[in-house]
């Protein structure tokens, strides 16, 4: 199901500030979102924890309050080489999906974080029946195209959902099946209008709406990149959908210079 080329609503992720909720409200945040959207689209629900326990915890709360699938993180302790292969991670997700009952979504990290699978691993993942997508972030071309070759051609295939917002244009036109964006909150027609302008074949119209990005990506995409997301919020206040930029610790709210700088993105991409 599709509304306006919205196929559906990830809550808690990092754009919600995943790692600073409780369980208890990463339960609550799922089961407003659940509610505002009604059954009219598929809900995800991220999970981000070292422990495996708590993650069977929440994903089973996600799926309680309503979400269709949850988004799995890759575990932080994973940093130390849990991903140069396949077993670990694969005894993660199984053991996750299975106990919580749930679908899952793979969160697939840049390869330069140490928290990325390799392709190997990942199409191991995908043999798993509860894997229903898979929200590539690669920022290296030629994983992500090996990545997305290898689960296309999967029995059955799963979808991939670029997430790399520094080329989804480029991503998209190696293929994809969708984007999935923490800065989609603030551009999601703008991320529709990509995608149907890719899969109509239409470069010209691609790299226009691409081109009305880019002040954006350049804004909101640049060190400290822990920053990112509190830079979306102050385009939201300035697009009057937020009613101001609120973070908790350890992020900080920007400063006034960086505020003015946020301002002109916006602005050059025709969204004020």
């Amino acid at each position: 199901m599709s509304i306006d080329g919205v196929g559906a609503i990830f809550c808690a992720g990092h754009a919600g500030e995943v790692a600073s909720l409780s369980r208890e409200e990463r339960r609550e945040v799922t089961k407003l979102v659940v509610e505002a959207v009604d059954g009219k689209m598929p809900v995800l629900t991220g999970i981000y924890t070292d422990s495996i326990t708590d993650a069977i915890a929440m994903a089973t709360d996600a799926r309680i309050a309503g979400a269709d699938a949850v988004t799995l993180f890759p575990p932080p302790i994973f940093v130390d080489g849990a991903t140069a292969s396949w077993e670990m991670p694969f005894r993660w997700f199984e053991t996750i999906a299975r106990q919580a009952q749930t679908p899952v979504v793979i969160f697939q990290f840049d390869r330069g974080s140490n928290l990325a699978y390799n392709t190997d691993t990942l199409k191991r993942l995908a043999e798993l029946p509860e894997v229903v997508a898979v929200k590539e972030g690669s920022s290296d071309m030629t994983d992500y195209q090996s990545n997305y070759r290898t689960l296309a051609n999967a029995d059955p295939p799963v979808p991939v959902l670029t997430s790399n917002n520094s080329w989804l244009l480029a991503s998209l036109s190696v293929g994809g099946d969708g984007i999935l964006s923490g800065s989609s909150n603030v551009v999601a027609r703008e991320h529709t209008e990509l995608w149907r302008a890719v899969e109509a074949g239409d470069l010209r119209a691609a790299r226009a709406v691409n081109d009305r990005l880019q002040p954006l990506v350049s804004a909101f995409y640049r060190p400290p990149f822990i920053n990112m997301h509190t830079r979306m919020k102050e385009a939201l206040v300035m697009m009057g959908v937020l009613p101001r930029a609120t973070v908790r610790p350890p992020l900080l709210p920007v400063n006034d210079a960086e505020r003015a700088e946020i301002r002109g993105a916006p602005e050059a991409a025709q969204l004020l």
